[in-house]
């Protein structure tokens, strides 16, 4: 493999711009995948410093990258606001007098879930009651829903729990309680 110097990385960058895959970005600049890495990572695994980290390569790479992913959200906003051409419509004599125009319905409703978040999936809890009136729920993944909402929901999911511990104390009687818990 070649030395990782300026040009190489030029041409290592001009890659990850295009295609956003440091394995042919490598390729491009003459050098490993993990020459590359070596050089964005300021740390190894250990968290001892790396020597070969090279902080505007770090940078450049970032910027790189961040290019790709422009150049993705514009395709996928191409792809489900303007549409493309996909065949051609013929006449009688077979000349073209225009195209059948698609557009991706799943382009652009992604693009209206990151911009909208009236389009977003909303967080769910599922609780589970048994018929003795006992309330179930999975903690991990109460806290992992809970963890999604925002301010708003989450005092609003606050008042919903209030309001079910209350109604299961309402509801529940002495011959409900285990034999411990009844009050004489």
């Amino acid at each position: 493999m070649a030395t990782f110097d300026d040009k190489a990385k030029v041409e290592v960058l001009k890659c990850l711009a295009v295609k956003g895959v440091v394995t042919d970005a490598a390729l491009a600049g003459g050098v490993s995948p993990e020459t590359v890495n070596r050089h964005k990572r300021e740390k190894h695994a250990d968290g001892s410093l790396n020597e070969s980290y090279d902080r505007d390569f770090a940078m450049a790479f970032d910027v790189a990258m961040e290019g790709f992913r422009d150049s993705l959200r514009q395709e996928a906003w191409r792809r489900g606001h303007e549409g493309w051409n996909e065949r051609p419509v013929l006449d009688k004599e077979g000349n073209i007098v225009g195209h059948v125009k698609k557009y991706s319905d799943r382009m652009l409703e992604l693009l209206l879930m990151r911009h909208d978040p009236e389009f977003r999936p909303r967080p769910t809890l599922k609780v589970e009651a048994d018929l003795t009136g006992n309330v179930t729920h999975s903690h991990a993944q109460l806290e992992a829903d809970l963890s999604k909402l925002d301010r708003k929901g989450r005092e609003a999911m606050r008042v919903v729990m209030k309001q079910l511990a209350a109604h299961a104390e309402e509801e529940a009687t002495p011959a409900q309680l285990p034999e411990g818990e009844r009050s004489h």
